[in-house]
């Protein structure tokens, strides 16, 4: 099976590019598919086919000497960071039933690592007490605040990111493809610096030692004793209500986000 690489167009845009054909599968997480779902005009002919994430990586980064050890120590406390960061941060905490945090708003328009970074210099300057944003970016905030700094798990137990596929694609190859990235990431977990050199190569800004410990960060997340790909039924409800709380989206049809035939094997999850 030939595969052909594409650069990335953001999350959104690489929804609609599924949809309309310029690619045939693309690695996404399930909330840049629901806001491209609820911008779409009409039904958006592409759907996750494996669930590689399976638990959220949303997080605050603190200082090591901070009080806060669990979700609970954070309301009434500054938070800050990237928009989208924020609203699940923010959507987290109501869908944990906790009172909000100060939330702190961004400095500007970005919602990329320059966002971030800004973010990370407000933790670093003392103008906020922690940052919030995915647990496996924890070297670049270490790097950005010039602070130690530790991670405290929102804890949530709903879906992350995954493979999309066309509709256009026939079931056999979605199968074949689904098993193809699988594979990847197990063997990734036996041989850790394997691609790595490639990986660099392609993305010259990433840095080493940040790759490596974002992957034994996310590594838990993606194999969490459920068969890895799959996907349930129950817990994709539960992901989509918690997306639609933290980015104000409306109700997204079930069968608008997965292919039911996927999921057939894994309805006990």
């Amino acid at each position: 099976m030939q595969v052909e690489l594409l650069d990335p167009s953001g999350e959104v845009d690489n929804s609609v590019r599924v949809a309309s054909g310029d690619a045939d599968f693309a690695l996404s997480r399930v909330a840049g598919h629901l806001v491209a779902v609820a911008r779409h005009e009409g039904p958006l002919a592409a759907r996750f086919c494996a669930v590689l994430v399976r638990r959220s990586p949303i997080s605050v980064f603190v200082p090591m000497e901070s009080p806060v050890r669990r979700p609970a120590d954070l309301p009434g406390r500054r938070v800050g960071g990237a928009v989208w960061a924020m609203a699940e941060f923010t959507g987290a905490m109501a869908w944990l039933g906790l009172p909000p945090a100060d939330a702190v708003p961004p400095m500007s328009r970005s919602t990329g690592g320059g966002l971030l970074q800004e973010a990370c210099g407000m933790l670093g300057r003392g103008e906020v007490h922690a940052v919030a944003d995915y647990e496996d970016l924890l070297p670049r905030a270490r790097r950005h605040s010039g602070l130690n700094v530790r991670s405290v798990p929102l804890g949530l137990d709903l879906y992350s990111s995954g493979l999309l596929a066309a509709d256009r694609v026939p079931a056999d190859l979605v199968d074949r493809v689904t098993a193809a990235v699988v594979a990847t990431l197990q063997r990734q977990r036996q041989e850790p610096e394997r691609g790595l050199a490639e990986v660099l190569l392609r993305s010259p800004r990433v840095v080493a030692d940040d790759a490596r410990e974002g992957w034994r960060l996310v590594e838990p997340r993606i194999f969490t004793g459920e068969p890895p790909g799959s996907m349930g039924p129950g817990r994709w409800t539960a992901t989509a209500a918690y997306l639609r709380l933290a980015h104000g989206l409306d109700a997204i049809a079930a069968e608008d986000l997965y292919r039911p035939d996927m999921v057939a094997a894994a309805s006990a999850l």
